[in-house]
């Protein structure tokens, strides 16, 4: 049987987006990266987190870290490891396009979502990449489970967006519009639909605490996760960095699509789908506050590509919508072509 030319154009995209990850693995490494990785050492080499040092975020990607060390040049495997999840979030988002809008824009949704991904620092070991392949994944959930078997995918649902508190406290906004859209719209209409959500949430969690508690180290976690996010940080962490050039023109590029998203799938209450999707990509989006960066935004890309492919795909409104639509594709795929070539030593 031959494959269809979605089929195969999706196998380009994650051909050349893993292309470009494997070049870039040895690339300008982002302090975080360093934070984390010199995490996962200590970890690695008995210390426990929370216990032993002191680390005022969620510990997914210190873990993650940890594993990586039993490797032999664990930053070449963090990084490739980041851009295996980029592919599976481009994978996600082109099956959720299909069921979204059909199959041109399951295509233009991938399209969007690797040519936007590397400007907002896509290739960094950073949490960033995984809380957005877990919050697609819950959006999958949501978007194809069968009303008959809601419990299992709201557990699904509720899972997924736990375990993306694993790696980032400010992924507790994806939680919290999930449950509004859930308690709001009738995603679960039975007690036992809700509770399963509340379930499939709280179980990494609970995971967590138990080995914490195992390891003696809830208490440092209390201190260093609540009481420091609450009290130091919170003074702290408030402003925006300074953007450079490419930069700019990259937050123009996200600032330009999310307004051709608007006009052409507004916010609706007819339209639940479409309340997925901007919830989702309300919840990205502040969690890239109040330190915002073009790294921290990179939650929203997903919901955001989605939305636009509505518009190149034919489907939505037209007209003045899809001409924004296309400009900010056309300008995407400038600044994407020179930042490929950057990466690869040719510019």
């Amino acid at each position: 049987m031959r494959p269809t030319p979605e089929f195969a154009a999706l196998c380009l995209l994650l051909a050349a987006q893993l292309a470009l990850h494997a070049s870039a693995a040895g690339a300008y490494v982002f302090s975080d990266e360093l934070n984390y990785m010199g995490y996962g050492e200590r970890i690695h080499a008995g210390q426990v987190i929370y216990r032993d040092f002191f680390e005022g975020h969620a510990p997914g990607n210190a873990l993650i870290a940890a594993l990586l060390y039993s490797l032999p040049d664990p930053f070449f495997w963090a990084r490739l490891l980041v851009g295996l999840a980029q592919a599976a979030i481009t994978l996600l988002i082109f099956i959720i396009g299909l069921r979204v809008s059909g199959k041109p824009g399951g295509i233009c949704a991938a399209l969007l979502y690797v040519l936007w991904e590397p400007m907002f620092g896509g290739m960094w070991f950073v949490a960033e990449p995984f809380v957005s392949l877990l919050f697609t994944a819950a959006m999958l959930c949501a978007v194809f489970w069968p009303k008959r078997e809601w419990a299992a995918g709201l557990f699904a649902w509720g899972l997924f967006a736990g375990a993306a508190l694993v790696f980032k406290l400010k992924a507790g906004w994806f939680a919290a519009a999930s449950a509004i859209l859930i308690a709001w719209r009738g995603f679960a209409r039975t007690q036992p639909g809700i509770a399963a959500f509340a379930a499939g949430l709280a179980a990494p969690w609970a995971l967590l605490a138990a080995w914490l508690l195992v390891q003696g180290a809830a208490a440092g976690a209390f201190r260093d996760l609540v009481l420091f996010n609450i009290t130091e940080k919170a003074y702290g962490d408030a402003g925006v960095f300074l953007l450079g050039e490419f930069e700019l023109f990259a937050l123009a590029i996200f600032i330009l699509s999310a307004a051709a998203a608007l006009a052409v799938r507004p916010p609706s209450g007819k339209d639940r789908t479409g309340l997925l999707l901007w919830g989702w990509f309300a919840a990205g989006l502040l969690m890239s506050f109040p330190r915002f960066n073009l790294f921290r935004a990179a939650v929203a890309l997903p919901p955001l590509a989605l939305i636009l492919a509505d518009s190149l795909a034919g489907r939505g409104r037209g007209g003045l919508a899809r001409g924004i639509a296309l400009i900010a594709v056309f300008l995407s795929a400038e600044v994407a072509a020179y930042m490929y070539a950057a990466m690869l030593g040719l510019a």
